[in-house]
């Protein structure tokens, strides 16, 4: 059961304390939840107490597997971009040699548990706010500990990628 669920101007929201998380960051606050969509959620289900449960319980395998992933990301979007030759991207888009380095640049700000179900349990999304890029944030859509898409829009298109990635899997 997802304990002290508040509703803020229509949306359900809780907190989570990651302790994993609280060490690598160097944060003791609790990081905010988001249960659902602002419309259509007025109480937490059972996909999303399944997805709030799994978080607590896998919190350093879900870090690290996005630590690894965004590394990958970072340093394919970085040999891409070309900010006005290699002086000017060195600058302005740090190398970082590991994935452990990721975490220097990077600050975890909120968590969004989805609708969107497979298996029982919601969708997740982790949204950080990053130094390493212009677009200053980023989120990532998961389910269970698998790395579903890196992205840099909004929740509705965190839904939408969940959708299909339900439609790819079968």
């Amino acid at each position: 059961m997802i304990e002290n669920l508040k509703n803020d101007c229509g949306n359900l929201m809780t907190s989570i304390k990651l302790e994993y998380w609280q060490d690598v960051f160097g944060k003791s606050d609790a990081f905010y939840v988001v249960i659902g969509d602002k419309n259509t959620t007025k109480k937490a289900e059972k996909k999303h107490e399944a997805a709030y449960t799994f978080i607590i319980e896998n919190q350093d395998i879900i870090l690290d597997n996005i630590f690894l992933g965004y590394f990958d990301e970072y340093r394919q979007n970085r040999s891409l971009m070309n900010m006005g030759g290699a002086k000017s991207t060195k600058k302005y888009l740090p190398q970082v040699k590991t994935d452990n380095d990721i975490k220097r640049y990077i600050i975890p700000s909120c968590i969004n548990i989805l609708d969107v179900e497979a298996d029982g349990q919601s969708y997740v999304v982790f949204r950080f706010v990053s130094q390493l890029e212009n677009l200053g944030e980023f989120s990532v859509l998961t389910h269970k500990n698998r790395i579903v898409n890196f992205m840099y829009t909004g929740i509705a298109e965190a839904e939408h990628l969940a959708l299909c990635d339900i439609k790819n899997r079968k």
